[in-house]
């Protein structure tokens, strides 16, 4: 009875919370599924030239480190290890939720490169990188 109990209410917690990816703690969907992907971040952003300690301190702010992280508002919806915005996700990866690692990091290098600095990320001003 004590284990029925106990996984309702791990469903109830999270429930809307993709398995605990989501960010906001209310995505109405699980773009990158329901299992966490932590990676080593120092090691992803030396995959690119780009400032390192800007993309550590911006990965770390924005997913946590988890590959599969959602952040979703009814202003936006941001997918994977970088968060990109669903308004690029056409850009960058053929209108898909750019959820794995290698579609992620390609969709940042190419919104880096587009941008020139790291101003597209919200965590940008906090990390001091804009």
């Amino acid at each position: 009875m004590r284990g029925l109990i106990f996984a309702l209410l791990l469903a109830a917690i999270y429930a809307g919370s993709c398995g605990g990816n989501c960010i906001s703690d209310d995505c109405p969907k699980c773009y990158c599924g329901e299992s966490i992907n932590k990676v080593d971040v120092e090691k992803v952003c030396k995959m690119a030239e780009w400032d390192q300690r800007c993309c550590n301190c911006i990965v770390e702010n924005s997913s946590g480190g988890n590959a599969n992280a959602v952040n979703a508002t009814a202003k936006y919806t941001e997918v994977g290890l970088f968060l990109i915005d669903k308004m690029f996700w056409g850009y960058c990866n053929q209108g898909k939720a750019p959820c794995s690692f290698q579609s992620n990091l390609m969709c940042a290098m190419r919104i880096y490169i587009w941008g020139k600095r790291w101003h597209a990320w919200n965590a940008a001003k906090k990390c001091n990188c804009y």
